[in-house]
């Protein structure tokens, strides 16, 4: 009987302590979090070269 007790309390601890953990995880993790490095997706950067090289075509009287 004793053994069983000693599991529960145990399974008791684990859990607690992963809750604990994954508070901290919760509230740090975003505080931890630095600002994205790139503020426009690839497709942004795509459409955005492609729209400068049609302006240059267009300026420079190809008819292709």
């Amino acid at each position: 009987m004793e053994s069983v007790s000693v599991f529960r309390r145990l399974a008791q601890v684990c859990v607690l302590a992963t809750a604990a953990l994954t508070l901290a995880m919760a509230i740090l993790i975003p505080r931890i979090q630095s600002e994205p490095v790139y503020t426009a997706t690839y497709v942004d950067v795509l459409d955005a070269a492609h729209s400068v090289d049609s302006a240059q075509l267009m300026d420079s009287g190809d008819t292709q």
